[in-house]
């Protein structure tokens, strides 16, 4: 809660699970630059879309992907504000992330 996202600023999200990027993926092997997540994703901040900016395969982290928003400036404010994250594979079926809460200021 002290560590609040303002409205209008980019925040990354490091998440797991996100499945195969482009360049590849080998198994067990660090992250390179400008691996893209191959999956669609969808983001959600208090309800509403947000604009994705860009989804990659963390460089130097093995099995975590860093996903980076751009919060709204009109968005809710508040201290438990949900947030949600959506990928979908290739048959189009959405699989979501756990909920979590991010303080916005």
């Amino acid at each position: 809660p002290t560590n609040t996202a303002q409205r209008g600023e980019n925040i990354q999200l490091y998440v797991t699970g996100l499945g195969q990027a482009t360049p590849v993926i080998a198994t067990g092997a660090l992250g390179v630059a400008n691996q893209n997540v191959s999956a669609p994703l969808i983001v959600g901040l208090s309800g509403s879309g947000v604009p994705l900016i860009s989804s990659i395969y963390g460089p130097g982290l093995i099995g975590v992907y860093v996903v980076i928003v751009q919060v709204p400036m009109n968005i809710q404010t508040g201290p438990y504000q949900p947030i949600g994250l959506f990928a979908a594979d290739s048959s189009n079926n959405l699989y979501s992330a756990q909920n979590t809460y991010l303080p916005i200021q």
